[in-house]
């Protein structure tokens, strides 16, 4: 069931088909009272007085005729001009697929519509942006990485990454699970992860808090694996050897 302090509109080309939406929607969330459209102006006006952030407590409900591209690019130009607002669309999975599909925080009715497929689909389109917002989140914070491959985006958690090894073009992240390969700079990659992963060298970026012990030039990872440390770097490993207050040996 939708959060009481959910909002929602509704776009439809008549204003006949707004009210059944209307009607429709009081059945399904009963302490709403929805604003509706069928003059695009009337939309963006309406949108354009709510301010960025309050536009992610609305849910647009949109219904237009099948194959009907007029919609189906004001349907990208409001995705544009309000990302952070979900869009459930009243329309035939073909026409769904062809038209809106690659539009963000987005789930589809098809028809015929009813109390239950609405309820369902509000619930499904808020719950991909509270997802999408908690990634953004944690991505903006280095909790979370994204690795580029070929197969797509893969988000690695950062706790979970034993360390970076840049080899030529490379970056392959060595994990509790597994290994995971993109193409960047190890540089870049240091500046989305938190402050605890430590550039020990060149080649190198290890999660200090995966170190089991410092032994000369060596960082020896819990699973046995060592890192060298370079000349150039020695400085960055007694900066993390003394956060952590662990006994910084002479030869560092």
């Amino acid at each position: 069931m939708p959060d009481r302090d959910r909002k929602f509109v509704i776009y439809a080309n008549t204003a006949g088909a707004c009210k059944a939406i209307r009607s429709l929607l009081l059945k399904a969330v009963p302490h709403t009272e929805p604003f509706y459209f069928s003059e695009r102006e009337f939309l963006f006006a309406h949108m354009d007085g709510i301010s960025k952030d309050e536009t992610a407590d609305f849910v647009l409900l949109f219904e237009f005729p099948a194959e009907d591209y007029a919609n189906a690019l004001l349907a990208r130009k409001i995705q544009k001009r309000y990302p952070q607002m979900p869009v459930v669309y009243l329309l035939d999975r073909k026409n769904y697929v062809n038209m809106v599909a690659n539009n963000n925080h987005r789930c589809f009715v098809p028809p015929p519509h009813s109390k239950r497929k609405i309820l369902q689909a509000i619930d499904k389109v808020t719950g991909q942006f509270h997802i999408a917002k908690e990634a953004a989140k944690n991505i903006r914070t280095g909790q979370t990485i994204v690795v580029p491959n070929r197969y797509g985006n893969m988000i690695l958690p950062a706790n979970e990454i034993l360390y970076c090894e840049s080899v030529k073009r490379i970056v392959r992240f060595h994990t509790t699970g597994g290994i995971y390969e993109t193409y960047a700079k190890l540089g870049d990659v240091e500046q989305r992860l938190p402050e605890h992963f430590v550039r020990c060298h060149q080649s190198y970026l290890v999660n200090f808090h995966y170190v089991k012990k410092v032994d000369k030039l060596e960082l020896r990872l819990i699973n046995d694996k060592t890192i060298s440390v370079s000349q150039r770097k020695k400085k960055n490993v007694k900066y993390f050897l003394g956060k952590y207050d662990q006994p910084i040996p002479k030869s560092v």
